[in-house]
Formats: structure tokens, sequence, C-alpha cells
């Protein structure tokens, strides 16, 4: 029978080995930080309490060190001079300009007409247009219960309730317009673009976008969802997205994000001529590739790629 091991066996056959050991097998006690002096102090002195792992330092355990950072030189073109920077309103003003507002007042009083029979008093005009989005951009980022607090005697917000009254917000936020309704045929138009209510303002904002600079270069073609919980056919809800509902919306942008073209998804009406010879997912990247110079590089997933398309 073999003879029991115990600890004194073990640390007499260790000794009488020769080996004296490797320098690597030794733990470099100074590649620890010892933050905690009192703590090591009173563990050796008491041999008989058991340790306690939790009370620890944690940069003891896992053989941290503290060490100046130094950071790397970013390249010299990884940051550009973004040149003359407009204040938000005056960005607005190039994709929703005057002409386009001025529209608005007219199809607006139109519209109020038509269903009244009456002139809308006083008569709509661009200035009130241009509070009326001012009003929904600080909505969106003061955020009351309900809209009609804002003009309430308690909570009043002077910014919104001393440029528009409660009244005048909401009679036009209910006959707002952007097409004479009166003078085409619905039916018609629904069946060939379900976007012609808001068609005007789709066409503006996409013709500021076609006059921004594009060299040749690195771009993306990607899906967007534009973020909407109001009523409209065309609301999709598309899992895993951080905006799941809303309208979808094929962009092509730069390599900054920018968005120089778009087309939002309106099922069989939408604006893709190549989609019955391609597919919905290559004949969005011939659409919108069209306004790139020669030489550029275009970036999408395998939603938009087919063999037609690489051919």
């Amino acid at each position: 029978m073999f003879p029991l091991l115990n600890d004194a066996a073990i640390e007499e056959m260790l000794y009488d080995s020769g080996d004296e050991g490797d320098d690597n097998d030794e733990i470099d006690t100074d590649y620890f930080i010892e933050e905690n002096p009192e703590h090591s102090s009173s563990s050796s002195s008491d041999e008989g309490e058991e340790n306690d792992d939790d009370n620890i330092p944690l940069s003891m355990l896992a053989g941290w060190q503290k060490k100046p950072f130094n950071g790397k030189p970013l390249p010299e073109d990884a940051v550009r001079d973004p040149g003359d920077i407009k204040t938000p309103y005056e960005y607005f003003e190039r994709y929703f300009t005057d002409e386009l507002m001025e529209q608005m007042a007219l199809t607006t009083n139109q519209y109020y007409m038509a269903n009244t029979g009456i002139q809308m008093k006083p008569v709509c005009s661009l200035l009130d247009i241009k509070k009326f989005f001012g009003i929904h951009a600080i909505v969106g980022c003061i955020k009351f219960p309900r809209l009609k607090m804002i003009w309430n005697e308690k909570y009043r917000y002077d910014p919104i309730a001393n440029a528009m009254s409660r009244e005048r917000f909401f009679l036009l936020r209910t006959n707002l317009h952007f097409v004479d309704v009166t003078a085409v045929n619905q039916t018609e138009e629904q069946t060939k673009n379900r976007l012609w209510r808001v068609q005007p303002v789709i066409d503006a904002v996409r013709k500021r976008c076609l006059q921004l600079p594009r060299d040749a270069g690195n771009y993306s073609i990607d899906e967007q969802m534009i973020p909407f919980e109001g009523r409209c056919d065309l609301k999709v809800v598309v899992k895993n997205k951080p905006r799941p509902a809303g309208l979808k919306n094929f962009v092509l942008t730069t390599s900054k994000g920018q968005v120089l073209d778009f087309e939002i998804y309106q099922g069989s009406t939408t604006n893709l001529p190549d989609s019955e010879h391609f597919g919905v997912g290559a004949a969005v990247v011939l659409r919108l590739a069209n306004t790139l110079p020669e030489g550029s590089f275009i970036y999408f997933d395998r939603y938009f790629s087919s063999l037609p398309l690489m051919k």
C-alpha cells in the first residue's frame, strides 16, 4: 500500500528534491498596488481568522495598475473644419422656404373656405405658418401631458402662449393643408401617389438634398424609419428597430451620415421604375445612385443585393 501523504510528507519531498524553483514561478509582489495596508497587516497577524475575499481591494485581485493615459494622435483628415455653422432656424429655412410656407397658407385658407363657406378670420398668413411650425418644434422638446395646458393659467408657457392663442393654434392644426384638395380628383391621385397630400413638402426637402455637394467617395444606402404614431395607411411596424413604428424610408447618405436623397416606401405606388425587373431592393439602389458622380463606392446590405444588380 502507498503511504498516506500529509502536509509534512509533501514538504519533505519538496526540500529533498533539490529543485530551487524557477524565478518565473514566484509572484511579483511589486505588480500589485497596496491600496489598503491596514488590511494586509491585520490579515497576516490574525492567522486563525478566515480570509474574507470580499474585503480585498479589486485592484489587488485583478492586478490593475494606475498609469497615465497617453492618447494616440488623430490623423490630420479625421477632424475637418465645418466651415460657417448656421443657426438651427437658418438650416430649417433651407428646406422649408418662404415660398413653400406661402403655399401652405394659401391651401389652408382654401380648405377652410371649402368646408365652412366663409373666409378664415384673420386670414392664414406666412407668419402664422412660421409660428405654427415653431410651436411644434418647441413642443417636441418641452413635453406637456396635454397641449391645452400650455395656455392654462396655472401651467402657462409664455414663449408659446404669447406667440399664438390656443384657439388660433388648433384652428390652423385642423385645417392645415399643402395642396388644394378641391382642384384634384382625390381617388385618381390616391392610386398614383398615396402621399399626394404632402408631396409638395417631400419635393421641397428632396430638392434641397439634391443641391448638397457630392464628390466621388463612399456612400451608403439603407432603410430608415420616420417615427409616426398617428393614422396613416403607409405606417409599418418593423421589429428590432430603435423606432419600430412609422414610415419606411430608403435613404442615400454620405460616410458622415448626411442625407443626399431619399424615397419613402408606399407599396406599389413607390417611384421605383426598375422594380419589376430587379426587385424592390435593387431598384432602390438604381434609383438613389442616379445622382452620384462616377467613381463613387456604394455600400448596402444583402436586402438590396441581387445577381441582376451586380451584373
